[in-house]
């Protein structure tokens, strides 16, 4: 006997977390990069060297959902 699709357990699905990070230093944005690789979520790291741009992809990403 085979088994079907259904005798074959299927993972949930893992979250999809987004991570917003502000940091002037590279080495820092590296460091935290590599841990975010070594969780078990999955979770998608944007980094900003500044406020300024931090806000702003903020705005965008808003401005996008709203639409």
């Amino acid at each position: 006997i085979l088994p079907t699709p259904m005798d074959q357990a299927v993972p949930p699905a893992k979250p999809s977390v987004r991570f917003l990070l502000v940091e002037d230093h590279p080495q820092d944005v590296r460091l935290l990069q590599e841990a975010f690789r070594e969780t078990r979520f999955s979770a998608t790291l944007e980094a900003y060297p500044d406020a300024e741009s931090a806000w702003a992809a903020l705005q965008l990403a808003v401005g996008r959902r709203g639409a």
